[in-house]
């Protein structure tokens, strides 16, 4: 079976998709990854097809327009989303659009709604996928439980027609596209795009119902499959000077923001290192995208270019973070407390649940981050010994989980 798998987004938004990749592949199936191109290199590490999606994440997300939308101003993101999310759409429909040529089965992450008329034009299946619940409306919460509590049952399921609102905004482009290059007729701006040929489309949501417990009203074609976990090398350990710093004194902290940028990286690698100095933590920070400035440390804390979560979070005490799926999703799976500081998007929900699990103290906003907030924060997961406890208990649930495997298995059933 050949497989198009489509995505657009940071590395979150593809590290999930190497991994189903090479679980299809060990099944026997041809597999072709279409998403960003500044990760290009990274993919091909792995020996997987991969087409480059005419846009550079990263360099997006650091103009000043990129980085006033990750710092979460509402207006900022308003007066912004629309030409971004034009230039992603762009170069993504033009890559999509080659790489679902010859596909048996469309594989899709919501931003890349193109993924629904490709598969209508191909008459071949489409799957949803989602690494937040976002794919399928419930009664249980609101669309990231963004308001912090329930509406009611009817406001929350209707808050899950924002997915097809944001593909409203683009309708004239999609639509001049559908016309010209597919020959189909255009859609209504708000058209239903979870139900193709008369059915609706599977979604798999690829997280743990450890973390979210299946929604009681969610219907028969969403599936729940577990985490999407890329391991890194099997050979990778600490470099010596990482090594050393390990072992010269107490278990340190990790401290890293992603692929979030930053207006000021330099004032909030300030906080972070006075809220390290508060509590008294040892830390290995890492620079990410541009969200903290790393250039001057104390010997108390290591800066690292990078390095595979699931080798270095065993190694840490707690993992400070800006609350992205993987990053919970590896910190999850490593057994450790946990400090959210979120920017946006699904950011402030997995805080919120985190904290619901016990494995983490409420969410820190960024925008309202001191050093005496962090410091308290850092206190509770290095002292509060229940805090660890619940966060090793939990993570031996989630390293029992095979969500690569489920997820092929569904994948073959649903697009045999």
């Amino acid at each position: 079976m050949r497989v198009a798998i489509l995505t657009v987004g940071t590395r979150g938004d593809l590290q999930p998709y190497i991994a189903l990749s090479l679980g299809l592949k060990r099944a026997g199936h041809d597999v072709l990854l279409c998403g960003p191109e500044n990760f290009t290199d990274w993919v091909a590490g792995y020996g997987i097809e991969y087409q480059p999606g005419g846009i550079d994440i990263q360099a997006l997300l650091q103009t000043p327009e990129g980085r006033e939308m990750v710092a979460g101003n509402p207006l900022a993101i308003l007066r912004n989303a629309r030409d971004i999310g034009t230039r992603l759409l762009t170069g993504n429909i033009k890559a999509s659009t080659e790489a679902a040529e010859g596909a048996d089965v469309i594989i899709f992450h919501p931003k890349v709604p193109v993924a629904f008329d490709l598969a209508e034009y191909h008459k071949v299946p489409l799957i949803a996928t989602a690494f937040q619940p976002i794919l399928t409306a419930t009664g249980e919460f609101p669309i990231l439980d963004f308001a912090g509590r329930s509406l009611g049952h009817t406001l929350n399921r209707l808050t899950y027609s924002a997915i097809r609102a944001s593909r409203g905004l683009f309708a004239k482009q999609m639509n001049q596209w559908r016309q010209d290059r597919l020959g189909l007729k255009p859609l209504a701006r708000f058209a239903r795009t979870d139900i193709l040929n008369g059915k609706p489309v599977p979604a798999l949501h690829a997280f743990s119902e450890t973390v979210v417990p299946r929604p009681a009203d969610w219907p028969s074609h969403a599936y729940m499959t577990g985490y999407w976990f890329l391991d890194g090398p099997a050979d990778w350990s600490p470099s010596s000077e990482l090594q050393r710093f390990l072992g010269a004194g107490a278990q340190p902290v990790y401290v890293g923001f992603g692929s979030m940028t930053d207006k000021d990286p330099a004032a909030k690698a300030d906080i972070v290192m006075k809220a390290l100095a508060l509590a008294d933590c040892r830390a290995v920070v890492s620079a990410g995208w541009g969200g903290m400035d790393v250039s001057s440390l104390p010997d108390t804390v290591f800066a690292i270019d990078g390095a595979p979560h699931d080798k270095l979070f065993p190694l840490m005490q707690a993992v400070v973070h800006h609350g992205g799926a993987g990053t919970t999703a590896a910190a999850l799976r490593a057994g450790k407390p946990q400090i959210i500081v979120p920017y946006f998007g699904d950011q402030p929900f997995w805080g919120r649940r985190l904290e619901a699990l016990g494995v983490s103290p409420p969410p820190l906003a960024q925008k309202k981050l001191t050093p005496q907030k962090l410091a308290r924060a850092l206190r509770a997961v290095t002292k509060d010994k229940s805090m660890t406890s619940h966060a090793e208990t939990v993570g031996r649930k989630i390293r029992q989980e095979t969500g690569v495997a489920n997820a092929v298995q569904l994948i073959e059933r649903l697009a045999p």
